[in-house]
């Protein structure tokens, strides 16, 4: 009898533990792809030469993310624009970890050319 209740607390422990390593995975995944998405936004921004409505609609459509300027968001040639990109990610189990949604920020410069 007290092999099953061993068995079924480490039952408990064990999905708890693989619930915490497949919410750290999909963590990493959603920052790899915003860092991976940076050099599109880059990209545009150094064709538009600045943060206009085309960029925005961008990063609200394909990365479900809002982006923010910290230096402006226009410039001339040879101005650096410096912006962030927030993603709120949503754990997979809330009630595991919290009430609170974490948001992952992606600070990004960019040299007009």
């Amino acid at each position: 009898m007290g092999n099953k209740l061993g068995l079924l607390l480490s039952f408990i422990i064990f999905i708890q533990a693989m619930i915490f390593a497949g919410d750290v995975l999909m963590y990493q995944v959603a920052y790899s792809e915003l860092i991976a998405e940076s050099v599109v936004v880059n990209r545009q921004i150094e064709l538009h030469q600045s943060v206009n409505e085309d960029v925005i609609k961008f990063v609200e459509e394909r990365l479900n993310s809002s982006i923010e300027c910290l230096s402006g968001c226009e410039g001339d040639r040879g101005d650096t624009l410096v912006y962030e990109i927030v993603k709120t990610y949503h754990p997979i189990l809330v009630f595991l970890f919290g009430s609170t949604y974490n948001q992952i920020i992606i600070r990004r410069t960019v040299v007009l050319p």
